[in-house]
């Protein structure tokens, strides 16, 4: 099978190309925004091309996208150019995204990997109430917004072509190996490997953790076991974790021996965002 991997320098993308690799009789043609250090194996071809750029020549003959590109998800309560930013998420996140996914249905491509976001669900997030994939979505901040805008115009996608294989996977707070700074689990790590102290400034949100390991192994299997449809599922734990217990657990893990401070600053994000399994 010949599978498209878009987003390919991004931290799932490169676990899941990983994982990806590891199946028999696959070749990956993998898309990179610029250039980067990437994990290699003898199926992948890594091009450097933004996902606007993509033409019906570069799809031609893969049966499979999975598409991680997107932007806006570092900052998406700041709002400093708040116009600039909304503009530039919606553009990746919605209109290159389907002016892509229209190239490779063109081209016959039938099969769409595409990972939504928990925080799609929004201020239906509430204290103790799992979301399950029927929980409505009320997204706060222009990343969740986009990500929620593409999931209703890939339903309208499909409904003009029923025999298109869309799976739309919402994840919950990934982390783990190959993670980036400055995300919670790779600072924790640095900071403790570093000898030097860490501020937690959220430690009462309560986050569904999984990891991106696990992430990568449940989104191969759905894509193996889920050949025809629209397929809508939330990859998570189930269980409700505070930011301040995940990193008291991992600043031990990682044999911290400076302070671990754990604040709980006023903040704009969701308090409760856990899936229902």
């Amino acid at each position: 099978m010949k599978i498209i991997v878009t987003g390919a320098g991004g931290f799932i993308a490169q676990n899941i190309l990983k994982h990806l690799s590891y199946l028999k009789n696959i070749k990956i043609k993998a898309f990179l925004k610029k250039k980067t250090n990437v994990y290699k194996s003898k199926n992948i071809n890594y091009k450097i091309k933004k996902i606007e750029n993509i033409k019906k020549k570069d799809l031609q003959g893969y049966q499979a996208i999975f598409h991680y590109a997107s932007t806006g998800a570092r900052n998406f309560y700041k709002n400093k150019s708040f116009f600039n930013e909304f503009k530039n998420t919606y553009e990746t996140n919605v209109i290159h995204t389907l002016n892509l996914f229209e190239l490779a249905s063109q081209v016959g491509i039938k099969r769409l990997v595409v990972p939504g976001s928990c925080f799609e669900y929004g201020l239906s997030a509430k204290k103790n109430k799992k979301l399950s994939i029927k929980s409505n979505l009320l997204p706060k901040g222009y990343y969740s917004m986009s990500k929620a805008s593409l999931y209703f115009h890939l339903r309208n996608f499909y409904k003009k072509n029923k025999k298109l294989n869309i799976i739309y996977l919402r994840y919950f707070q990934v982390f783990g190996e190959g993670e980036k700074l400055p995300r919670l689990w790779a600072q924790l790590k640095y900071n403790a490997k570093n000898n030097k102290n860490f501020v937690v400034e959220n430690g009462s949100l309560v986050r569904d953790f999984v990891d991106v390991d696990l992430v990568s192994s449940k989104t191969i299997k759905i894509f193996k076991n889920n050949k025809r449809g629209f397929v809508l599922k939330n990859i998570g734990s189930g269980k409700g974790v505070s930011v301040s217990k995940f990193s008291k657990f991992w600043w031990k893990k990682f044999g911290g021996k400076k302070k671990l401070i754990i604040k709980n600053y006023k903040t704009p994000h969701i308090s409760y965002l856990v899936s229902k399994n």
